[in-house]
């Protein structure tokens, strides 16, 4: 167990009173039309109304409330004081807010009156200001939102109605619902406000969509976050809900009412004020238990009591057997007055008798003398003038003890209710107690019949013969007002002159049973404070005995089936897992240091876990507590469990300290200065040389004194520009020395916290020397580039007009060696064919083929070249009609073939109409070139819509091509066909490729395993 001195024990901070955090109150008279209320309501910062009626507030409505009003149909004729809450509670503005939020929590409330001083309404107290006081010292305990969230929220789909949401908060008593789309995502969350806001406006809530009303987006956190940024969500955005996700998923949500709730201060407070509340109750009862036992022994002993009724004028009523006996009386006969009594005592005892009856008030036993028998006796006036003579015998007293029958205690004090009736229920002898407990005079009919004032009261009367069983019994007693009080009878039954008559001591119960309730009620709340808690809490007895333990705290320790009530630390230590046993032994130091200190005292606890690896780390407080008198009554001790407030800890100093390692290598100079533009801290430390500032120890200096006199100035109106509100100021400045002038840029933001009474800023120093020079050599281009434009201008149209004459040369320089090859050849076949040998005709038609390729291939490298150089002018072309056109005058060259055309109708682009239809005509070309060959030729054409922008395919079932050499398909003068197969001369998909790429796109080709071949081209956008 790891365990830290207690150099700061728990104290709860100095809590503020209710009327601090009172918020103003909005009052309405009692007949205020409901419909107005609800409009107040929507607006009120309380979120309640407070109804008045006769100078007096009579109820108080909540938008809860609001909520319950709308089952069956909100009437908004009723008026506010019918349907506002009845109870309302009050406190002091000078009382602790805590104090007042455990009344709040036992009544049920969530709402408080606060009374000032001069007994006027101050405000109101609700959850909502409590949450507000918090700092964040009030969340350290708090880990993890999934620790006290509710955990099965509820959920509706946005396609619901508004109506099914307040029937939802009606039935589950609760303030919000989250809507969710189809995939259970949350998309929205609506509250009893907004209800409230749709109410004043009368609205039909069964007509309203979810989705039209629910307040987005969402905002969330994921259920592994502090409570701290739930309770900040919260009074950023004013809202009472923050719905927990985990991976995206609703785990639960989270309300102010759960947050303030579970707050340490009040949290171990009211513990222990219950706790200590709870032993005082127990206390009450059994002091009230002690008072019952002692009338049980009374009647006990009453049939050795001897009872003398003695009326006022001297006439002996009742005397006991009892009596007869300590007399010495023969059964046959009759004590008749107090004169016959007296003679039945010793001389010296008569004047004594005399003295005790003639008193107006009982005083204490006298001793009597009878036949050498002592008797103690004592007179107890009746509130008839009769008087009851009490005796016993000295002995029997001496055993019993003085305050068993005759002390102040029994008769005196405790002021009892004494009753006697005869068989018939008539009321023949009562004290002044009975008729107080009664609340009736005893001349009133109902006071003088036992049987009309005791349920089962016939049941006393029905043992006729005596002494019988003493009666003790839990009856009602019905008083004349029509209330019935709880009481129990002490009574018993004894035989009078042929007649039966009951009677005793009659105890009022109310109290205890009023204590009895307390007491289970306050039993029930803590067992569920106990058991919702995720904590360890525990309560030891001054012997470190476990009294009472929560299952979280039990399962902590590995003794949930374990017999643990009532044990000791070291007991419980020899019924534990190892190494828990230890764990426990250790837990007597802190529990003697705690008594000794006789304040709270705070350690560490590293208990290891029992279903995974490593340890959990409990922040425990134990708490002793002592009754008045300062002797040690309990030991409350409570553990929360921040094992993830530690790691996260940990995590938050590694990443302190990458922030501070990125800080530290950054090329900028970051300066952190308070409001009297002091440097604090600065990153890099030291700073880098390339700034201009004194090298030694930044913090502690002005900027003033290290920025130059321009920067200082820019500085000034950049502070001054930051207090008006504005965002990040920014400014450049200038530092000449010897090694030239040096640029830098500073970028100045004003701190959210206040330090020291104000707010600093932290200042961003970038040397921005080569990016302003590489900004004047682009200055100097910019202004340049428009003669280099005009320059490249002319030398592309001087180079066009070369290109001009060399297409010109080419078309006639080139074709007269061709023209006067062929004409010669041909006068040589004409004039002299016969003369020439066998084989020169085949020579001489070579000759004219190569001629005509040579003719082609100069026409097409001349359309390739005026192709380069047209400029494309794009308009929407039909070119399904133009691929039809060409394949019609591809039919058209060879009358013996049939290929099967296969081209998808509707297919429109945007293109150059003449550069699109030489693409076409080259794909098309070959591909009814290339399918010769095939047995079934065939050629698609179509669209493929898989992608931005369209692309167009050609395809053929023809000779296809060797993929290996798929990137020479583009080249000029490259073939994958020999001419012996197939004629061409490599020009065409050079200039496809050409003309596709002045429109922006793209083309490629493939040729499957199976044969043919496709081209796959776009024209871009």
């Amino acid at each position: 167990m790891l365990e830290q001195p207690p150099a700061s024990p728990l104290r709860p901070p100095a809590p503020a009173s209710a009327g601090l955090l009172a918020q103003a109150p909005t009052c309405l008279p009692a007949e205020t039309p409901l419909d107005m209320a609800l409009a107040h309501l929507a607006s009120a910062p309380s979120a309640a109304v407070l109804a008045e009626a006769g100078g007096e507030f009579v109820g108080i409505l909540t938008e809860r409330t609001a909520v319950q009003l709308t089952l069956g149909g909100l009437q908004y004729e009723r008026l506010l004081g019918e349907v506002c809450s009845q109870p309302l509670l009050w406190c002091e503005a000078a009382e602790s807010y805590v104090d007042v939020y455990e009344r709040m929590l036992t009544r049920g409330v969530r709402h408080a009156l606060v009374r000032a001083p001069d007994g006027q309404l101050a405000g109101i107290l609700g959850e909502s200001a409590i949450l507000d006081r918090m700092g964040i010292e009030h969340f350290a305990h708090l880990d993890a939102l999934e620790q006290i969230m509710t955990v099965r929220p509820h959920t509706l789909p946005v396609t619901a109605s508004v109506d099914a949401v307040a029937r939802t908060m009606r039935e589950a008593h609760v303030g919000c619902v989250i809507a969710v789309d189809e995939d259970d995502t949350p998309a929205g969350v609506i509250t009893t406000h907004d209800i409230t806001r749709m109410l004043a406006a009368r609205e039909d809530l069964a007509a309203v969509c979810l989705a039209a009303r629910m307040s987005t987006p969402v905002i969330g956190l994921e259920a592994d976050r502090p409570v701290i940024e739930a309770a900040q969500l919260m009074g950023i955005h004013r809202i009472r809900h923050v719905v927990v996700t985990r991976a995206g998923r609703i785990a639960g949500i989270l309300s102010q009412h759960d947050i303030v709730r579970c707050l340490e201060h009040r949290y171990v407070e009211v513990l222990r004020r219950m706790i200590s509340r709870q032993a005082e109750e127990i206390d009450a009862h059994r002091r009230l238990v002690a008072q019952g036992n002692l009338l049980d022994q009374l009647l006990s002993r009453t049939h050795e009591l001897g009872l003398c009724l003695i009326e006022p004028h001297g006439d002996i009523r009742f005397a006991n057997a009892a009596t007869h006996q300590m007399l010495d009386i023969d059964g046959r006969a009759e004590l008749v007055d107090r004169d016959d009594l007296a003679r039945r005592l010793d001389d010296d005892s008569r004047p004594r008798l005399a003295a005790l009856l003639g008193l107006a008030h009982g005083e204490a036993p006298v001793t009597l003398r009878a036949g050498g028998r002592a008797i103690l006796a004592r007179a107890c006036p009746l509130g008839s003038g009769d008087i009851l003579l009490i005796l016993v015998d000295e002995q029997v007293a001496a055993e019993a003890g003085e305050w068993l029958g005759f002390s102040r205690h029994a008769f005196g004090a405790m002021g009892l209710p004494l009753v006697w009736a005869n068989g018939s229920g008539r009321i023949t002898m009562r004290n002044s107690a009975f008729d107080t407990l009664v609340g009736s005079a005893a001349d009133t009919p109902l006071a003088q019949d036992l049987f009309s004032l005791l349920d089962d009261a016939h049941d006393l009367t029905r043992h006729a013969q005596p002494p019988g069983p003493d009666i003790r019994k839990r009856t009602g007693l019905r008083r004349p007002d029509g209330t019935t009080i709880p009481v129990e009878l002490f009574f018993t039954r004894v035989h009078f002159c042929g007649e039966c008559y009951v009677g005793g001591f009659v105890h009022d119960l109310s109290a205890q049973t009023r204590m009895e309730l307390a007491l289970h009620d306050t039993e029930e709340r803590l067992v569920a404070l106990l058991e919702t808690s995720p904590d360890f809490i525990a309560v030891k007895d001054p012997a470190s005995r476990w009294q009472m333990a929560n299952t979280a705290g039990l399962r902590m320790y590995g003794l949930e089936d374990r017999d643990w009530r009532g044990r000791t630390n070291d007991e419980l230590a020899a019924l534990a897992p190892a190494p828990l046993d230890d764990m426990l032994r250790r837990c007597n130091d802190t529990d003697l240091r705690a008594w000794s200190q006789r304040e709270p005292i705070r350690f560490l606890e590293a208990l290891p876990r029992r279903s995974a690896p490593g340890v959990r780390h409990l922040d425990m407080i134990k708490t002793p507590i002592f009754d008045p008198d300062g002797q040690p009554k309990a030991l409350m001790v409570v553990g929360r469990d921040i094992s993830a407030r530690i790691a996260a800890e940990q995590a938050r100093q590694a990443a302190a300290g990458r922030l501070h390692s990125a800080l530290s290598g950054m090329d900028d100079l970051m300066l952190i200065v308070d409001a009297d533009r002091v440097v604090r801290d600065h990153y890099p430390n030291p700073a880098p040389t390339r700034f201009p500032f004194d090298h030694g120890v930044l913090i502690g200096k002005s900027l003033d004194a290290l920025l130059p006199s321009p920067a200082a100035d820019h500085l000034q109106r950049a502070q001054a520009a930051l207090a008006h509100g504005d965002d990040v100021q920014s400014f450049d400045y200038r530092v000449d020395s010897a090694k030239g002038a040096q640029w830098f840029n500073a970028r100045i933001s004003r701190h959210e916290h206040v330090e020291d009474g104000g707010r600093g800023m932290t200042l961003m120093v970038r040397d921005t020397t080569r990016a302003r020079q590489t900004t004047e050599a682009l200055e100097q281009l910019r202004n340049t580039l428009e003669a280099r434009v005009s320059e490249r201008t002319a030398e592309l149209e001087a180079a066009l007009s070369e290109l001009e004459t060399f297409s010109y040369s080419l078309s006639h320089d080139l074709r007269a060696p061709l023209r006067a090859i062929s004409g010669f050849s041909r006068l040589l076949a004409t004039e002299f064919g016969n003369a020439l040998p066998a084989g020169a005709g085949e020579y001489m038609a070579r000759i004219r083929t190569a001629v005509d390729r040579m003719d082609r291939l100069i026409d097409d490298m001349l359309d390739l070249a005026r192709l380069s150089r047209k400029p494309v002018q794009r308009e929407r072309i039909d070119l399904t009609h133009m691929a039809k056109r060409i394949a019609e005058e591809l039919d058209e060259r060879d009358a013996t073939r049939r290929v099967r055309w296969d081209i998808q109708p509707g297919m429109m682009a945007r293109a150059d109409p003449l550069l699109l239809h030489s693409v076409l005509d080259n794909l098309l070309g070959n591909a009814w070139k290339f399918t010769r060959d095939a047995t079934a030729p065939c050629v698609r054409v179509y669209t493929c819509r898989d992608g931005d922008p369209t692309a167009f395919i050609v395809e053929d079932n023809g000779a296809g091509f060797d993929m290996n050499y798929a990137d020479q398909l583009f080249q000029p003068f490259q073939r994958l066909h020999s001419p012996r197969e197939f004629d061409g001369n490599g020009i065409g998909l050079a200039t496809v490729q050409r003309i596709i790429r002045r429109h922006g796109g793209t083309i490629s080709g493939e040729s499957p395993d199976q044969g043919g071949a496709l081209f796959r081209f776009t024209l871009g956008h």
